[in-house]
């Protein structure tokens, strides 16, 4: 039988052990990507763990920054339609308003990344925003013109679509790949193959992006992520394209040819990558 002391010392452990408890609870969370003005809207988790406590928790963006048309709100959304491409770092506080007799305001934190993308042109590709998304997708752009004149150019998008739910396990390190394209009918001009041609998903990684023409008909690319991890789906590349010759209404193939991708982590094997070719189609109607 416990003696009535030992019954009393441990009554005030609990008393401690709840009270040591009692601060709330503002969960992390890796955020599904957002397109570029497409509505958003993520709810936060967060938890209240004192017992006594009858108030209710209210949310703040207190740090960093988020595009413009995105807002946290005190029911711990984030919503909005973004209206800016990038990365977006930014914090968040989480209140505890007691509405007890001596109206405490118990807080907790977490930081959080918004990433904000463009699909891909290509209807066949994964959109950046799809959680359900399985495996790895390198996919070219669809393009379509009512009419494209000698040395007209036009932007072939490159994209890159990572499972949602593994995207921060696979963490890739290298992307070897090949663009191909009728060489009678376009060309690259070299001069153009620049950092400067790289888009969101590449830059928030500071991916280093190295081009070798190999033939009149085949760019390779090679890219090599930089200082943060590789793994966010969306826009990674536009590649300037000129016309040779005045295009007649018709439908033009663009291939990719993946050659590597490489996790990181030496543990990790990343599932086969999927290939989805593009065109532009050259319509008067």
């Amino acid at each position: 039988m416990m003696h009535p002391k030992s019954h009393y010392t441990y009554f005030i452990l609990l008393i401690l052990l709840a009270f040591s408890n009692c601060q709330p609870n503002l969960h992390s969370a890796t955020l599904p990507n957002a397109q570029l003005s497409e509505s958003y809207e993520f709810g936060l988790y967060g938890e209240d763990n004192d017992l006594w406590s009858s108030g209710s928790l209210v949310y703040e963006k207190t740090g960093g920054s988020l595009p413009d048309g995105v807002y946290v709100t005190t029911g711990g959304y984030i919503a909005g339609t973004p209206t800016e491409l990038g990365n977006f770092e930014f914090k968040v506080t989480m209140y505890d308003i007691d509405r007890g007799l001596d109206d405490d305001v118990d807080s907790d934190s977490e930081w959080y990344t918004f990433f904000v993308t463009e699909p891909s042109t290509n209807e066949d590709c994964p959109e950046p925003k799809n959680t359900s998304t399985t495996g790895v997708y390198l996919c070219l752009g669809d393009l379509s013109s009512t009419s494209v004149l000698a040395d007209d150019e036009f932007s072939l998008d490159v994209n890159l679509f990572v499972q949602h739910s593994k995207a921060s396990d696979y963490d890739i390190d290298y992307i070897d790949l090949s663009v191909t394209f009728d060489a009678d009918k376009f060309y690259i001009d070299e001069a153009d193959l620049t950092g400067n041609i790289a888009r969101e998903a590449l830059t928030r990684a500071e991916g280093v992006v190295e081009f070798e023409i190999i033939s009149e008909s085949e760019l390779r690319i090679r890219i090599t992520k930089g200082s943060k991890s590789f793994h966010k789906s969306g826009r990674i590349l536009d590649i300037p394209i000129f016309a040779l010759a005045d295009l007649v209404d018709d439908t033009y193939d663009f291939g990719i040819t993946i050659h590597e991708v490489r996790s990181e982590h030496d543990d990790v094997s990343l599932p086969t990558p999927y290939e989805v070719d593009g065109s532009l189609v050259v319509s008067a109607e």
